[in-house]
């Protein structure tokens, strides 16, 4: 550490970088040579650098109880990174446990808008309530939770002012200053690495924030448990993944790969089911030689849309270490499929997409070891850089032009000199042909093309439309089904749930078809599209009336809108369609019991509130009607909805017109909203009721009230009253 302040003090960062790495590496724990380290690295313009090696230090601070060190390196992250998670989460968790009130509130907004953009709603608007604890009079909050609410994005962090500015240079003419990465963006990989981490990372915060909840409402982590978050003991398991968890993100904030993949897997084993988990540790896995394992780990990874094309470019450097290069040829040409598309307009992208299957596929039969190393070289060049977007864009424009179709050519005709191009003009001849309606010679060009390209699917669902088009409906169904599952078995979840849906569009009654989607849907965590697809079915077996089925579809699309980032409005749209199968078959409590959860998800459905009162009158249980039917009232009164109250009552009314304490409510609200000939009206037509049942008492203390209200008829109410208390029979 002395050799390292003597060159810091003389302006030989070099050396002293050298000094303090070696310092860091003896002593382990110790945060003060990561500190001055990260200062090093923020003078010689290595933000990126100095921004890692200042969470590290705040980090292991933080573990010694230094928390005023802590907090200050803390602060340094976001300074030179505005949007790194992490820092602010931790910063927002000490502020909050030391007292500071303003400082937690900035920094749980800051994490909030981090959320949101991020496209975790659900959570950022949970982070700002919390924040509205903290200052319930806060203004700024109010208007926080307003915009998550309403979807309005909120500003991304920016650097704080004041404080813990940049470290100046003592001899800038000693320093090499280097462009920021802070406006430089990252490579691929290395930019899913970070996300990754702190994704992960970000589940541990959830944690820590509900740990001031109770026990049963902690929902953080069995969000990505695999299944329905149902584990052998939720709880205990719950416990042990954050656990291992937390050692994961410590020992990467140390470079620790091993450490950090082996905790990975213990947390991945007890039902952690991430794609930041698959992707951290396959990355893991390829930094320390374990390199099978990371493909497959990868493998899984590139399953999801956000992880994909990393895990392709690292799948394809394994390969190359594994001398693998046909391999290594065909999954950098996946990525490069997904990145090209990501540079031209989206209207193009998928057509570009189905471009690249011959080009992959012609690798895959490639026999020349030169032309694969050549090839994945190319886009290593191309992609593993920052700046890759920019080169992808340049590159493009070295591309001949296509015709004047709209079509665009993929990147790849530049790099590898394939004869699969042949295809693609194929493809052009069967879409002419098409056009003019030459079925039969479109096929002719189909299967020509289908034997110098077998595995070349785009052809197969040419084939498949050609033949709906001339009324071959089973034979085309057929087809794009083994498309669909050949799609999947390779790897490429969207492509299969696109065909899926044409297949499910042309024979809505094949239920098979509509389970496979399901089954791709939730595997692939797109889970709003999943509840969407079981509608869909249960749909199908209501029109069939097969209610008992429908109702298990119901059932099992209600499991997976419970878990926790799913809107409520999923589950409320469930529930209504089980409640409305109960009603046909006359299960009047099975109904009570969906329109109960309904109540509690969303508090102001007018139908479910309707039908929970006239069900328990249905039942004969009036006193839970009534309770039910008070509780609505009082949240509409609470929340100053008075029409919809009087709305609510007169519809009930009409509907359960003998119904007395129905009325008296109505003619109570009337009264105490001022509508004085609106109350009196009720309240006369309920003197009507209780005289005709019997109930003189009632009758009288109903008259009683109506004269406190100075009726115009006063004399004519009088008179009934003095008849009803002079003729007690």
């Amino acid at each position: 550490g002395s050799l390292g302040l003597a060159y810091y003090q003389t302006g030989q960062f070099d050396e002293a970088l050298k000094a303090y790495q070696k310092t860091a590496e003896l002593s382990g724990q110790d945060p003060v040579p990561r500190q001055k380290m990260a200062e090093i690295f923020e003078q010689m313009g290595e933000f990126e650098r100095a921004a890692e090696s200042y969470f590290a230090a705040a980090e292991l601070f933080a573990r010694t109880r230094e928390l005023d060190k802590a907090i200050e390196c803390w602060n340094r992250v976001v300074r030179l990174q505005p949007e790194h998670l992490v820092s602010h989460s931790r910063l927002a968790l000490v502020y909050d446990r030391l007292g500071n009130k303003k400082q937690a509130v900035n920094e749980y907004i800051a994490v909030a808008s981090l959320l949101q953009h991020g496209g975790n709603i659900a959570k950022a608007l949970e982070t700002a309530i919390h924040a509205q604890h903290i200052l319930p009079e806060s203004p700024q909050i109010a208007q926080v939770i307003a915009k998550i609410r309403a979807n309005r994005p909120l500003p991304k962090p920016s650097a704080p002012r004041g404080g813990t500015g940049q470290i100046r240079p003592q001899s800038t003419g000693q320093l090499k200053q280097k462009e920021s990465h802070l406006t430089s963006p990252q490579d691929p990989i290395n930019e899913a690495r970070r996300k990754a981490l702190e994704d992960l990372a970000s589940l541990l915060f959830e944690s820590e924030e509900k740990q001031q909840q109770e026990r049963q409402e902690r929902k953080g982590i069995q969000a990505i448990v695999k299944g329905t978050g149902a584990l052998t003991n939720p709880e205990q398991d719950y416990d042990r993944v954050l656990l291992h968890l937390g050692r994961v993100v410590d020992a990467q904030s140390r470079n620790e790969h091993e450490t950090a993949a082996r905790e990975l897997e213990r947390a991945l084993a007890m039902g952690l089911d991430h794609p930041a988990g698959y992707f951290t540790l396959g990355y893991l896995q390829a930094e320390t030689g374990r390199l099978e394992s990371a493909v497959r780990n990868l493998r899984k990874a590139a399953l999801h849309p956000e992880y994909a094309l990393s895990a392709y470019l690292l799948i394809g450097k394994v390969h190359r270490r594994m001398n693998n290069h046909r391999e290594a040829a065909v999954d950098y040409l996946r990525a490069l499929r997904l990145a090209d598309a990501l540079v031209v307009p989206s209207e193009q992208a998928e057509a570009l997409r189905q471009l690249y299957d011959p080009l992959i596929e012609a690798q895959a039969q490639e026999t020349d070891e030169e032309i694969q190393k050549r090839l994945s070289e190319n886009i290593e060049e191309l992609l593993l850089e920052a700046g890759w977007e920019q080169r992808l864009a340049e590159a493009r424009r070295q591309l001949p032009q296509a015709e004047g179709n709209g079509s665009v050519l993929p990147l790849a005709e530049i790099l590898t000199a394939s004869t699969s191009s042949q295809v693609v003009t194929a493809l052009a001849n069967i879409n002419r042909l098409a056009k003019q309606g030459r079925w039969r010679s479109a096929i002719d060009e189909a299967y020509w093309a289908i034997q110098h390209a077998p595995t070349y699917l785009p052809l197969h669902i040419s084939v498949a439309e050609m033949l709906i088009q001339m009324g071959y409906i089973q034979e085309a169904t057929t087809k794009l089904s083994v498309v669909a599952r050949t799609y999947m078995v390779r790897g490429e979840p969207d492509q299969g749930i696109k065909i899926l849906r044409r297949l499910v569009n042309l024979a809505p009654m094949d239920l098979n078809a509509r389970q496979r989607m399901i089954e791709i849907l939730v595997n692939a965590h797109r889970i709003e599209a999943a509840i969407d697809e079981y509608l869909q079915l249960a749909g199908v077996y209501f029109s069939r009336a097969e209610l008992d089925q429908a109702r298990k579809t119901y059932r099992d699309a209600l499991r997976l809108a419970q878990q926790p980032g799913v809107k409520p409005e999923s589950q409320v749209r469930i529930l209504h369609q089980m409640a409305d199968i109960d009603l046909q078959s006359l299960d009047w409590r099975q109904a009570i019991r969906a329109y109960d959860q309904i109540k509690t998800l969303q508090p102001d459905d007018e139908k479910a509130r309707l039908n929970l009162v006239n069900l328990h009158l249905k039942l004969g249980q009036q006193p839970q009607a009534m309770d039910e039917l008070d509780d609505y009232l009082g949240f509409l009164v609470k929340n100053r909805q008075y029409n919809r109250a009087f709305a609510f009552l007169e519809a009930l009314v009409g509907e359960q017109p003998d119904v007395r304490a129905i009325r008296f409510r109505l003619a109570e609200l009337y009264r105490q909203a001022g509508k004085t000939g609106q109350a009196i009206t009720q309240y006369d037509l309920l003197v009507e009721k209780l005289v005709a049942a019997g109930d003189r008492a009632g009758a009288i203390k109903i008259l009683q009230t109506i004269l406190k209200l100075d009726p115009p008829d006063r004399s004519e109410y009088q008179a009934v009253l003095d008849q009803l208390l002079n003729n007690p029979r």
